[in-house]
């Protein structure tokens, strides 16, 4: 007999907690930037940074020159710099 499937969460009530999260955060250390993985989390950045009305723009990172793998995955043509005020 199977286990019923749990339920999947709702994404704009996961970000509502973390936009909440973030907020208190940045509310204990002001001056703090938000900074997105170029990769994957600077949508994330941008949005969180947008609600929270924080001035500027929020920083952009690339892991590609990061990865202990660089050597061997050779991702030269996919070099990326950082975005970080």
């Amino acid at each position: 007999m199977s286990s019923p499937t749990p339920p999947v969460p709702d994404a704009e009530t996961l970000y509502a907690a973390l936009l909440e999260g973030v907020r208190a955060l940045l509310s204990a250390a002001p001056g703090t930037a938000l900074v997105g993985i170029w990769s994957g989390g600077a949508w994330l950045a941008a949005r969180l940074h947008a609600d929270l009305g924080l001035p500027g723009e929020p920083g952009v990172l690339s892991s590609a020159l990061h990865r202990d793998d660089f050597g061997e995955r050779g991702d030269a043509d996919r070099l990326v710099g950082a975005d970080v005020e």
